[in-house]
């Protein structure tokens, strides 16, 4: 049994004299909410809510200023106590809450995003609004995403949801004592992932022959189930299994014609979560055109940068006519081009104006359109840092580190020949973003901004509990000792966490496999191939870091 409160906010200012609903929500067998509040030494009852239809609402009058506990006892229909909750509010006398305004500009109210991409939030606020708080009620628990600074009126923050459903987010704007000014919402739709990665969108297969349907699907995706619509009945072809989020699943059609696939993405309930589709042309069995398409650059797992010109270009052989280039985008193909071959060779270029991990596809199609074969490649598509703004759009948690801690780690990395935002990014992913110089691993015991284990911090002339009595500006001091080994090597963001996880790799490029099946080292960090090939790679370790760039 558990009792929500919604309103008013945590810590609200509240004038004497303003009359309160106080309201939320309870589970079915809560009969009635019995709200009291300490006082003086004695607990005052203020009165009690009946509970209809999940919803209870209590209105109170408050004459006395000052800082007031709230109690919410839930009570069921035999008059026991069953859950209870507590909220602090702030009386004030009348003309003296602070005023002020806040507007959510981003993301817009019951807009779609996708799961385990970054959702930007940004707005503006006025008045005493100085600092703002993001948070979410989950299951009837109220989570705090993060929180913000204002500048110039405006604010900006950046969370990742890893779980679908709607979320309705509430965004406090506090003033400079951390007192509620005023709240906006918004409500938003997170979805599942699911993708189609073969055969691709109208290709053409021959009947009789096996199909094998493959693709990758989110966390919260379980099985999948796979649907032809023929007419007007939507014919099963079959179900199978999620592993490792990724799916496959064979079948062989013996009609020809186009049809259309269906996938479904279904979660441990069974409920549909997600869905993709592609369509297909299939023909007669016969003699088919044979050809192959090579992708000679860019590099696979190289980084680009965004908002500039790439060039691939490759080569093709046999019955290869023309390329197509397309970009599989949370289950959905967005094409990029179509070119035609010259004396066997290729070549296109393509500015992408969004970044992260990008996989790019490019099929190799004979004069008639058919898919003869395919090349796939995966890039890094990354904002180029500018030297004049070091730490670019900021990293995650970045609102926790202090003007003085942000001018040493440039100091730093100005001393090693490296990046700054490289540094700050290690250190927001080896903290969880909190840069707490006291954060402690329990198993391990490493503590700290990079995680200092216990015999590195011996090596470096101090210990892990003297770190952790550190100032992380003070701490910063051994971080620059740790690294100063690597002057001059740690180029890139690679480099640098190389630097800490496994320092042997550095400079071995993003390719360089770390570890390998079946031994240790590969079990303790399995969690990071995300290929489940049996090798983690420098872009696998890395690309958790350099999604804390923002």
């Amino acid at each position: 049994m558990t009792i929500q409160v919604v309103a008013p906010q945590p810590n609200q200012q509240i004038e004497i004299g303003t009359r309160i609903e106080f309201k939320g929500a309870a589970t079915s067998q809560v009969a009635r909410i019995r709200v009291t509040s300490p006082f003086a030494g004695a607990e005052y009852l203020l009165g009690q809510s009946q509970v209809e239809n999940g919803k209870w609402v209590f209105p109170y009058t408050f004459n006395t200023a000052g800082q007031r506990i709230i109690i919410f006892s839930a009570v069921d229909a035999a008059g026991n106590s069953v859950a209870n909750a507590s909220l602090t509010i702030n009386l004030v006398p009348p003309g003296t809450q602070p005023v002020g305004q806040i507007v959510v500009t981003e993301p817009i109210n019951q807009s779609v995003h996708e799961i385990n991409n970054p959702i930007s939030f940004r707005g503006t606020a006025t008045g005493d609004i100085a600092n703002i708080r993001v948070r979410v009620v989950v299951a009837g628990t109220e989570l705090v995403l993060g929180t913000t600074t204002v500048t110039n009126e405006n604010w900006a923050f950046s969370y990742l949801f890893n779980t679908s459903g709607t979320r309705q987010l509430f965004v406090d704007g506090l003033d400079r004592s951390g007192r509620l000014v005023k709240t906006a919402q918004v409500t938003i739709m997170i979805k599942s992932s699911l993708g189609i990665a073969a055969p691709g969108n109208n290709q053409e297969l021959p009947i009789d022959v096996p199909v094998e349907l493959k693709g990758n699907a989110a966390t919260d995706i379980t099985s999948i189930r796979i649907v032809s619509p023929v007419g007007n009945v939507e014919y099963l072809l079959g179900t199978t299994r999620v592993v490792n989020g990724e799916w496959q699943y064979s079948y062989t059609f013996n009609s020809e014609g186009d049809r259309q696939i269906i996938v479904y993405g279904l979660n441990t309930a069974s409920n549909e979560i997600a869905n993709a589709a592609i369509k297909l042309r299939l023909i007669p069995s016969g003699d088919d055109p044979t050809g192959r398409i090579v992708i000679t650059s860019p590099a696979n797992q190289s980084i680009q940068n965004l908002n500039a010109a790439i060039t691939f270009q490759g080569t093709a052989s046999g019955d290869v006519a023309n390329i197509r280039a397309r970009s599989p985008v949370a289950g959905v193909d967005l094409p990029l081009t179509e070119a035609s071959i010259s004396n066997g060779r290729w070549a296109f270029s393509y500015t992408f104006n969004s970044g992260g991990d990008r996989r790019i596809v490019v099929d190799g199609l004979d004069r008639s359109g058919r898919r003869l074969s395919s090349a796939v490649i995966s890039l890094v598509l990354n904002s180029p840092i500018n030297p004049n703004e070091p730490f670019g759009n900021g990293v995650i948690g970045i609102q926790n580190t202090t003007q003085t801690f942000r001018a040493r780690v440039i100091e730093i990395a100005n001393q090693l020949q490296t990046q700054p935002i490289f540094l700050m990014a290690v250190m927001s992913f080896e903290t969880g973003g909190t840069f707490s110089p006291s954060i402690r691993n329990s198993q391990s015991g490493a503590t700290g901004l990079i995680q200092f284990i216990p015999s590195t911090a011996i090596a470096l002339g101090t210990t892990t509990q003297a770190l952790a009595r550190m100032t992380a500006v003070q701490q910063l001091d051994f971080v620059e000792k740790y690294f100063r080994p690597y002057w001059g090597r740690l180029n890139t963001l690679e480099d640098a966490y190389m630097a800490v996880l496994y320092p042997i790799a550095i400079g071995r490029g993003r390719s360089y496999v770390l570890f390998r099946t079946p031994s240790i080292e590969y079990q303790q960090n399995r969690g990071l191939d995300s290929n489940q090939d049996g090798a983690i790679t420098v872009a696998e370790a890395a690309d958790l870091v350099r999604r804390r760039i923002l």
